[in-house]
């Protein structure tokens, strides 16, 4: 694209740069749309690792281990509630 120099309520501009604007605008439209799917994509996918989020700790109060059991190279996660040691009233 060649520069055109403004000059106020003068300036004209010729054929080949309309040409040029409009194929730059034609594709920065592409790229937007294009971002906007990879976006979508994106939340869908953050979305999806919230559901299965196996981090997230549980709410009642307690003492918890977090558990991998494997069975058949599947992994399957869990928190474990620990028990309280009872004690008799001798305290041993």
């Amino acid at each position: 694209m060649e520069k055109v120099t403004y000059t106020e309520l003068v300036t004209l501009i010729p054929a080949k740069n309309l040409n040029d604007i409009q194929d730059a605008i034609n594709q920065n439209e592409s790229d937007i749309g294009d971002l906007q799917t990879d976006v979508e994509n994106l939340q869908t996918d953050v979305g999806d690792l919230q559901t299965h989020a196996v981090f997230t700790a549980p709410t009642a109060d307690g003492t918890y281990t977090f558990k991998v059991t494997v069975e058949n190279g599947t992994p399957t996660f869990s928190w474990v509630a620990e028990q309280e040691e009872v004690t008799n009233e001798s305290g041993s």
